[in-house]
């Protein structure tokens, strides 16, 4: 890629979509945002570890909209090549929610799915190069509810710390967390590492959901919980091999 391109895939997923719920923020990797505190979106969907399909067809990996005027979530964007140099960014995020008139919100899209791979080498992305998979942010309207993050899956990559992320879409009503979308996950497959890094510009009171079983199959070795993200796994068993946990 040169200097400054773009790969973006933004609001390229689903209309609706698996991660769907009638008046919630979409979810993906995690919660979308809800008005309820009671009331989540557990449609969660995917895996951390999740890997392109081979026949092409990428339906289940696309982010999940909010169902109407166009709230689509992220799309999907694969690279895999021997080895290389990234100069530009990687983009998949959800699109925004808004309101339109009295009682017409629409809510966000959920982050889309990014993964790259180096069979040989490494890929290295350069220190402006960036990826995410972002959640669509809420609006104003205490009805609108932003998305969850997507997923990010490299292999053989390296790339800085603060050049990737998967965010969960922030509110604008700073009352609650509620309407906040979770993070999504982002995989380091070579060193076995699972992040879950939310935005420091909002808490994220919803769950982003962790699969035990995968936790021990994919045998990871750190589990990283950045920037007020929450967690929660999807079965009640021991994570045996879990070398490391950081919270920050």
């Amino acid at each position: 890629m040169e200097p400054d391109s773009i790969i973006n895939t933004t609001a390229k997923g689903h209309y609706v979509g698996p991660g769907y719920s009638n008046g919630d923020g979409a979810s993906y990797a995690g919660q979308g945002g809800s008005q309820l505190k009671d009331s989540s979106n557990d449609a969660t969907y995917g895996s951390f570890s999740q890997t392109p399909n081979t026949e092409r067809d990428h339906q289940a990996q696309l982010g999940s909209g909010g169902g109407e005027q166009n709230r689509r979530g992220g799309g999907v964007i694969i690279i895999i090549v021997d080895s290389g140099t990234v100069q530009g960014s990687l983009f998949a995020d959800g699109s925004p929610s808004i309101t339109q008139g009295v009682k017409k919100e629409f809510h966000a899209g959920s982050g889309g799915y990014v993964y790259v791979k180096a069979n040989s080498a490494s890929i290295v992305f350069e220190s402006d190069s960036k990826i995410h998979a972002h959640g669509g942010y809420g609006s104003d309207d205490k009805t609108s509810n932003a998305g969850s993050g997507g997923r990010i899956v490299l292999e053989n990559v390296i790339i800085g710390d603060s050049n990737y992320a998967a965010n969960g879409g922030c509110s604008n009503i700073l009352t609650t967390s509620n309407y906040n979308g979770a993070a999504g996950t982002i995989y380091f497959a070579s060193s076995k590492k699972l992040i879950i890094k939310h935005t420091d510009k909002c808490l994220a009171s919803k769950r982003t959901i962790l699969d035990s079983a995968e936790i021990e199959t994919k045998e990871v070795e750190e589990i990283r919980v950045d920037n007020k993200a929450t967690i929660s796994f999807s079965k009640l068993r021991v994570v045996k091999n879990v070398l490391n946990v950081v919270i920050k």
